[in-house]
C-alpha cells in the first residue's frame, strides 16, 4: 500500500510541477510606462510691423490690379499713435 501511495503522491507532485512550470507564477515586472513627451513650445509670435510704414507702403503699391495685402497674421506697432503728421506725405494739399 504504501508503494501506491508513493506512486500517486510522485504523480501528484509531478503534475503541479508541470504546471507551475508552464505558468509565469506572477512574478514577471509590470510592462513600462510610456512617458509622454513634453508638449512643443508655441512658436514665437511675428514681429510687430509698424502700422505707419505699412500704410505708405500700401499707398505707394496700390494699383488697380493691386490684391489685398492679409493682415491676420500681422502684429502692429502703431509708433505714430499720437502724430498727426503721421500721414500726411499721403495727401496733397488743396
Amino acid at each position: 500500500m504504501h508503494i501506491k501511495r508513493l506512486g500517486i503522491a510522485l504523480l501528484a507532485l509531478a503534475a503541479c510541477g508541470a504546471m507551475l512550470g508552464c505558468s509565469d507564477g506572477g512574478s514577471s515586472a509590470p510592462p513600462p510606462v510610456a512617458t509622454p513627451s513634453p508638449p512643443e513650445a508655441p512658436p514665437a509670435p511675428p514681429a510687430a510691423v509698424d502700422f505707419t510704414g505699412f500704410v505708405t507702403d500700401q499707398f505707394a503699391a496700390t494699383a488697380d490690379t493691386t490684391d489685398p495685402e492679409q493682415v491676420d497674421d500681422k502684429e502692429f506697432d502703431f509708433k505714430d499713435e499720437d502724430n498727426p503728421d503721421a500721414y500726411s506725405g499721403l495727401f496733397s494739399n488743396p
